[in-house]
């Protein structure tokens, strides 16, 4: 019975394949295109060979492609990520507690965020992606029955639940920069955040005893070779955000894995793009694929620990798996819509509207010789980034679909 299942299985896939070939050559015999028969036939193949690449409006992380596909790099690398990664028993609260943008598509009205319950939204801070922008709206430009109580000339906003702003408890919806601080670490990333359970611990202290809590993680992206040219012009100016501590596996990194760029009595103001290529522990670089990753799945900053292209290619994927783990994320290059796409996830509502941003540098500003050295150390976040544009468009695009007053909403 067995044998007559899978004897029928191989047949239907010989009569798709046959079915496919016979329409891609009708479409070459009649629009005498051989690219677009190649294309037709190659999406339709794809479609059953790779099922995680097809179509589909709820893009899905395309970690196994068909049966037996992957490369051996790849495969290595989906072995590291098990194996790095932590048992059901040892995975943080936070990681435990989270809600994934597909979960909040998929599920009842039940899994959608509610700032009076014990949900929480957190927000990942990567260097010069617009970061500071949309935090600054979370804080003070939510349109919220009860919002944050910011004070004029102080950085810090009080995030209260609804049922506790005239009391004295210490509960908050939103642990950012800008309500809670730096509690983490300064612009502390997945792994100091989640991974090691930080915010549950956090939340824990400040309100004198342990919640059950779901976690809404959010993040900003940017165009890499653009960012990378603000985080360095920023560094000329003195900015080194040396107090960042780096924690992986409950320590910070030793010198002779993370040694520094410049002698931190000095700073590094007035640094050439030479020297700032130059250093090879720099940690600009590919920014947004490590602060996105689970860097215990890599020994932390040990680089050698394990051979260099898997190092890179478990990064990626790990940065890419994590950015589908979260409940939102925004592009730094389309602030209206990564609002419009934020609104419709979380079912709030900004009372202004967010702009585009312009940069004050852009990458014409380089020559292209610059731009090309600038692309090649950032290699990772390049790819990273351009996953995370496919995956925003189509959430914004399937978004859009559904919404009769997109108009309205979007103008407003």
């Amino acid at each position: 019975m067995a044998r007559e299942g899978h004897a029928c299985k191989y047949k239907c896939f010989i009569v798709f394949i046959g079915f496919s070939v016979v329409l891609s050559l009708l479409y070459f015999a009649t629009h005498k295109d051989v690219q677009g028969a190649a294309t037709f036939l190659s999406n339709s193949l794809s479609t059953r060979l790779y099922p995680f690449h097809s179509i589909n409006p709820r893009v899905q992380e395309p970690f196994y492609v068909g049966d037996g596909y992957l490369g051996s790099l790849e495969d290595e690398a989906e072995e590291e990520l098990r194996a790095g990664g932590q048992s059901q028993d040892s995975v943080s609260l936070v990681e435990q507690s989270n809600v994934s943008f597909e979960e909040l598509q998929t599920s009842s009205l039940s899994a959608s965020f509610n700032y009076a319950t014990n949900d929480v939204l957190v927000f990942l801070h990567i260097q010069k992606t617009g970061g500071t922008t949309f935090e600054r709206y979370l804080v003070r430009q939510l349109d919220l029955p009860v919002p944050c109580k910011c004070q004029p000339k102080r950085k810090r906003c009080l995030c209260s639940r609804p049922q506790d702003s005239n009391s004295s408890k210490k509960s908050s919806w939103l642990f950012s920069r800008f309500s809670t601080g730096w509690n983490c670490g300064l612009h502390s990333d997945w792994t100091e955040l989640v991974v090691s359970g930080c915010v549950d611990r956090y939340f824990d202290n400040r309100e004198k005893g342990h919640s059950k809590r779901r976690y809404f993680i959010t993040t900003f992206l940017r165009e890499p070779v653009a960012r990378f040219i603000s985080e360095f012009r920023h560094v000329q100016r003195g900015a080194t955000w040396q107090s960042s501590t780096h924690m992986c596996n409950g320590r910070p990194p030793t010198v002779e894995e993370l040694p520094p760029c410049f002698e931190p009595s000095v700073g590094w103001t007035g640094v050439t793009l030479d020297d700032f290529i130059g250093c090879k522990s720099n940690l600009a670089f590919n920014r947004q694929t490590r602060m996105l990753a689970d860097l215990t799945t890599v020994h932390c900053y040990n680089e050698s620990a394990m051979a260099n292209d898997l190092r890179r290619t478990v990064l990626v994927r790990s940065a890419k798996r994590n950015l589908m783990k979260m409940a939102f994320f925004g592009l730094q290059e389309e602030m209206r819509k990564s609002q419009y796409l934020f609104e419709k996830t979380f079912g709030l509502r900004f009372n202004k509207p967010m702009v585009d941003m312009e940069p004050q540098t852009s990458p014409d500003d380089f020559s292209p010789e610059e731009r090309r050295r600038i692309a090649d150390v950032n290699q990772l976040d390049i790819e990273v980034y351009n996953f995370a544009k496919e995956v925003f468009h189509r959430r914004f695009e399937l978004a859009r679909s559904s919404d009769p007053l997109f108009e309205v909403n979007m103008a407003t």
